[in-house]
């Protein structure tokens, strides 16, 4: 299981600098957790592109859609409350 953010998300479907590393980290671990925000957050990131026209409505479209069937289901409602609650326990944050 991977945790990834909107970020993440953004390089493994649009094409940038970083799309081989998440399509890597993909190809080792496809199971991805995501925030339950991701889809609002990601829409965001399309319609910047869509603005500075780099990329068109369709390809927003498209992308969107490839990105929701393959993160449909993986999506966590109380991401933060749960990682604080493992990490605290075992000392990660040095506390």
């Amino acid at each position: 299981m991977i945790v990834v953010d909107t970020n993440i998300i953004c390089y493994r479907y649009m094409a940038s600098r970083h799309s081989e590393a998440a399509n890597a980290a993909w190809a080792r671990d496809s199971h991805w957790i995501v925030p339950f925000l991701w889809r609002s957050e990601f829409r965001n990131v399309l319609a910047g592109a869509m603005r500075r026209r780099s990329i068109t409505v369709e390809s927003a479209i498209e992308i969107a859609n490839l990105a929701e069937a393959a993160l449909a289901e993986k999506r966590v409602l109380y991401f933060c409350f749960r990682s604080f609650a493992t990490c605290f326990p075992v000392g990660l944050f040095g506390l």
